[in-house]
């Protein structure tokens, strides 16, 4: 009896301690809960120029969650800044879920407007929301973009309006766009930093997937890219140059941008120019930031480690104690006087 006691109260209290992990864990991963609007893949097309600008392609998947109101209007917003974009221009909007291309229409918020699907639905829209969100105010690629001068960022709102509707597991886009103004040239070579998504993004995103090809004569030997990320990734490299990424399950306040960089050769009528070679201060840069990741990774890699050791420690403390307790317990409640008999 003693003996069944006693591994009971252990059992129960490794039970207790494995359960007390698999809660913190379970806390750890899923601390954010997910949004209402998640990309379950998102896939880039990105096209260098000879002048540095990026044509981009984005093959969207999205999930909308039913969240009480219908869903009328889809937007991304993106950072003018006269260092690395200037100006976005050549939009398009295409429903591959009916192969239905939208045209260009005016803001309106879909709360104050009537008859939605005959005259709003089926457009596409790009504000300036920099001063006041609640206030966009039109912009004109042709004449509102930054020059190379320093002005002040500009905070743009791209959208396009969906036909109303509660919920859709799988809502189809493809959204393309000129991004100006993003690379730099040097004596030796040109250079960007195109960021898709910042510290600031809201959407999680399955899948993020990515092609980004360089201009005619660039290739594997003389281009040169490193992708940063928090998520899992994985990069290759064509022959010819062509950069293939994977982004697995990226989360809300996850970054990703890519830093490239070819070879003058292969540009023409770059808008940014700056004198002296930069791809030896580029690669030590790149190489210091890969060295931190690396040490990030290791550090929290024994923070990790260091966890578990305290609630394993803890765990077998508790199991200790609990064998002392039973211990004790069955030690008071044996009778240790002496033994009498007798009859009536």
């Amino acid at each position: 009896m003693n003996i069944r006691r006693t591994l009971v109260s252990l059992l129960s209290t490794i039970v207790v301690t494995l359960t007390m992990l698999g809660i913190v864990l379970i806390n750890a991963q899923t601390s954010d809960e997910e949004p209402d609007l998640s990309y379950r893949t998102l896939d880039y097309d990105v096209a260098v120029q000879r002048n540095g600008d990026l044509k981009v392609t984005q093959h969207i998947d999205m999930r909308l969650k039913d969240r009480g109101r219908d869903w009328k209007q889809m937007y991304q917003r993106y950072t003018l800044k006269s260092k690395n974009l200037t100006d976005i221009s050549d939009i398009g909007v295409k429903d591959v879920s009916n192969g239905e291309t939208y045209r260009q229409g005016d803001f309106v918020f879909p709360d104050n407007a009537d008859n939605w699907n005959d005259e709003h639905a089926g457009r596409w829209y790009i504000v300036d929301v920099t001063e006041d969100e609640n206030d966009p105010q039109p912009f004109n690629p042709q004449t509102d973009g930054l020059s190379d001068d320093g002005q002040a960022d500009k905070t743009l709102e791209i959208g396009w309006n969906i036909p109303q509707t509660v919920s859709e597991d799988s809502l189809k886009f493809d959204v393309s766009m000129t991004l100006h103004g993003v690379s730099t040239a040097y004596d030796d070579v040109v250079s960007f930093q195109w960021e898709p998504f910042g510290e600031e993004n809201q959407i999680p995103i399955g899948t993020v997937t990515g092609k980004v090809t360089f201009p005619n004569g660039i290739n594997g030997k003389n281009s040169w890219a490193w992708l940063h990320t928090e998520a899992t990734s994985q990069t290759s490299r064509d022959t010819d140059g062509t950069l293939h990424f994977t982004v697995s399950d990226l989360r809300t306040n996850q970054y990703v941008d890519l830093v490239a960089a070819f070879d003058n050769a292969g540009a023409s009528g770059v808008e940014r120019v700056r004198s002296g070679d930069y791809l030896d201060e580029l690669k030590s840069t790149e190489a210091n930031k890969e060295q931190q990741w690396r040490d990030g990774q290791r550090h929290k890699a024994q923070l990790t480690v260091a966890g578990w050791l305290v609630c394993l420690i803890l765990g077998g403390l508790c199991c200790v104690l609990a064998i002392r307790g039973v211990v004790s317990s069955n030690r008071e409640a044996t009778y240790h006087g002496g033994i009498e008999y007798w009859r009536e």
